[in-house]
C-alpha cells in the first residue's frame, strides 16, 4: 500500500501549528513569576516547553510531543513583586527569545512547505482525472 501524501502533509502542518502554539505560550510566559523558596528555584516557576517530533516510518509523517523544556527558572531581585520572597527574590522563566523566534521562522516555513506538498498532490490527482476521462 503506497503512503497518503496529503494525510503526510498533514501531520506535518500538527506539528508546525503545534511549535507556533508552544513558542507563542513560551513568549507569553516569559514575564511570568512566582516566589523563591529558601534562596533556591522551587521548581513552581512556568517552565518553557519544547516541541519533539517523531518520525512515523510505517505510515508515514510524524507524530508530534510536547515536553518541558531543560532551561530552568532564574532568579530576579524584584522587591516590588507581590511574589518576592522575604529577601526580594522571584523566579522567572528561562525563555531564550532568540530560539523561540528561529523556532517561529522554521514552523512558518515547514507549514508552507507542507501547504505545497498539498497543493501538488491535488493538482496531480486532477491532471491524472483528466487524463483518464
Amino acid at each position: 500500500m503506497g503512503l497518503d501524501t496529503n494525510s503526510i502533509a498533514i501531520t506535518g502542518l500538527k506539528d508546525a501549528a503545534t511549535r507556533i502554539a508552544v513558542s507563542a505560550n513560551n513568549i507569553a510566559n516569559s514575564q511570568s513569576v512566582q516566589p523563591t523558596l529558601a534562596g533556591s528555584n522551587s521548581g513552581k516557576a512556568f517552565i518553557p516547553q519544547d516541541v519533539v517530533s517523531i518520525s512515523q516510518e510505517a505510515s508515514g509523517g510524524v507524530q508530534t510531543q510536547v515536553v518541558d523544556g531543560d532551561a530552568q527558572p532564574f532568579q530576579v531581585f524584584d522587591p516590588q513583586s507581590q511574589s518576592a520572597n522575604a529577601d526580594g527574590f522571584v523566579e522567572r522563566p528561562n525563555v531564550d527569545f532568540a530560539e523561540e523566534a528561529t523556532n517561529r521562522i522554521l514552523a512558518e516555513s515547514a507549514f508552507k512547505a507542507n501547504i505545497s506538498v498539498i497543493k501538488a498532490d491535488t493538482e496531480a490527482q486532477s491532471s491524472l482525472l483528466d487524463a483518464l476521462a
